[in-house]
């Protein structure tokens, strides 16, 4: 996908403006390298992103092609289109009643017909004979494991105090730190999202006016506030927000308050929010800080520990998988050693599935990839590892014909009633496409005839109910020539219109609007996941309006 995005990125020769590159740059990063006044700090930046092994250069190059895969992703979705086709359809299903023939082929009959003409078993020996495979008693084990986890490992490992402070001075400006916070007032004026021209004007006009005495007296911001703010989240503070810290307000405020306004009493310009137009004035500034060693000492020997214990656990279970090389009763000696709890499994099928997630993954060892079977290992999950011994084996094998003659006569005669099936359905959709009614064929086949009521494509038939989604697809049909062929598990329908009810042009004009809001809501999120779908199979994409 990303391969993709880039290349239509390329061909149109995208570019990023660079203030939105850095804004967006700076929402992406940790807030553990923003500097007490709110800028990027470059030490911690740096050091940052050694931590994945990246230069800065390589970082801003990966993210600028996130940016522009947003934005190309953000196109696509855009650009849906509901053709008035599409809309008419829609309406049709809900609101334009049809009824229909249904003839039903269900697969018991075609079963039924090819056992009439059964005389004796040599062709289904022959069909056995061919089919061999299909009928192997898969490779069966048994397997005993035992459940390993880094808490109890935890118990024994013991950190010094000279780990404890080395932990803390690598990671007290990432982890253990406190991000910068304002407290600032601000006054308000609403512009809703979907105002006029007029509104805008008239609401900066207010704005302007009240600036300029804000500046004139600083010391009346608050009483402005209480007079000409509308912020009706915050009414009869003199517009306060007490300390926040970034990701709590509207992004432009918070560029302001953290990077623009340096001075306690400082008044910011104008600036435009998703709220409106706002005037803001800074009262007060905590600088970034790091938490105390003692505070957060605790902590880091709980993460030590941790640590510790998932290293200390891991090599223990490779020095006991490297012994059970050449003797794998060394597991088994390990997991008493060590007091474990020993869990059996039955005999195990391959892909055999079950309600115990350890048990699916043991099978999927025991049985593993490129055919080759391992018989101990270990492995993660959810936090646990779980060391394991296969202990018992029974070899694959094909049953004698006569102890599954009975399965294997059934599957004969579904076969044969499956290439009955799709020659009848050739030949009897070929009759009703030349105009024969369906009626008329159910009375030459003996099918069973259903004539449904009037319905739209929201309504159930009782006839039907188990024939799934059959009136849904059936409303497409628009002419009594066309003819649906329906399959619901092995059962086959065959459908033709009979009547519809007319179109009702008004109504359609009164819903039309509501059918497109809604279906592109739903469109919308199928969009860009279609856009890329015919990209990789490279389509020709042609849009009409």
């Amino acid at each position: 996908n990303n391969k993709l995005l880039d290349g239509i990125s390329f061909d149109f020769n995208m570019r990023l403006d660079q203030k939105y590159f850095i804004e967006e740059l700076g929402n992406s990063v940790s807030s553990a390298i923003v500097d007490q006044t709110g800028r990027i700090n470059m030490d911690a930046y740096q050091r940052y992103l050694s931590r994945f092994h990246m230069s800065v250069s390589d970082f801003e190059e990966s993210k600028e092609g996130d940016f522009k895969r947003n934005q190309v992703k953000s196109f696509m979705e855009a650009s849906e289109y509901l053709s008035e086709n599409e809309v008419k359809e829609l309406f049709e299903h809900e609101n334009v009643k049809k009824n229909f023939f249904v003839a039903v082929l269900p697969f018991d009959y075609f079963v039924k017909e090819t056992k009439k003409n059964a005389t004796d078993t040599a062709p289904i020996e022959v069909f056995f004979k061919k089919n061999k495979a299909n009928y192997c008693i898969g490779e069966k084990r048994k397997a005993q494991y035992w459940i390993l986890t880094a808490e109890e490992y935890a118990k024994k490992i013991i950190v010094d105090d000279k780990s404890i402070e080395n932990f803390y001075e690598r990671n007290k400006f990432s982890l253990y730190r406190i991000p910068p916070k304002v407290k600032i007032r601000t006054i308000v004026f609403s512009v809703p999202s979907d105002a006029s021209p007029d509104v805008v004007i008239s609401a900066e006009r207010k704005a302007k006016n009240i600036y300029k005495r804000a500046i004139e007296n600083p010391d009346s911001f608050a009483k402005l506030a209480n007079e000409y703010s509308q912020d009706k989240t915050n009414p009869g503070k003199g517009g306060l927000l007490d300390f926040f810290s970034r990701g709590t307000y509207d992004p432009e405020l918070e560029r302001v308050a953290f990077l623009v306004l340096k001075e306690k009493g400082e008044i910011s310009e104008i600036i435009k929010t998703k709220r409106g137009f706002e005037i803001i004035k800074l009262e007060d500034r905590v600088l970034a800080k790091e938490k105390s060693l003692e505070n957060v000492r605790d902590d880091i020997i709980k993460t030590l520990k941790k640590r510790k214990s998932i290293t200390s656990l891991k090599g223990d279970l490779e020095v006991v998988i490297r012994k059970a090389r050449s003797n794998k009763d060394e597991i088994v000696s390990f997991a008493q050693k060590n007091k474990l709890t020993t869990n059996k499994t039955n005999f195990l099928y391959k892909d055999e599935t079950s309600d115990n997630e350890i048990v699916n993954e043991l099978n999927a060892k025991i049985f593993s990839q490129d055919g080759k079977n391992t018989i101990y290992g270990y492995f993660a999950q959810k936090g646990k590892h779980i060391l394991y011994v296969v202990t018992d084996t029974q070899k694959s094998f094909i049953p004698d014909f006569n102890k599954i003659e009975e399965d294997v006569t059934k599957d004969y005669y579904e076969e044969q009633a499956e290439k009955l099936q799709k020659e009848t359905l050739n030949e009897v959709r070929q009759k009703a496409l030349q105009g024969l009614q369906l009626n008329d064929i159910c009375k030459e086949y003996n099918f069973k005839l259903i004539k449904t009521k009037k319905v739209t494509g929201t309504e159930k038939v009782d006839e039907l109910k188990d024939a799934g989604q059959i009136i849904e697809k059936a409303v497409a049909l628009t002419d009594p020539k066309q003819v649906l062929l329906y399959k619901h598990d092995r059962d086959n329908y065959l459908v033709q219109l009979r009547e519809q009810d007319d179109f009702d042009i008004a109504k359609y004009q009164k819903a039309r609007k509501k059918i497109i809001q809604d279906e592109k809501v739903i469109k919308k999120r199928l969009y860009y996941e279609a856009f890329i779908a015919s990209l990789k199979r490279n389509a020709r994409i042609e849009i009409y309006k």
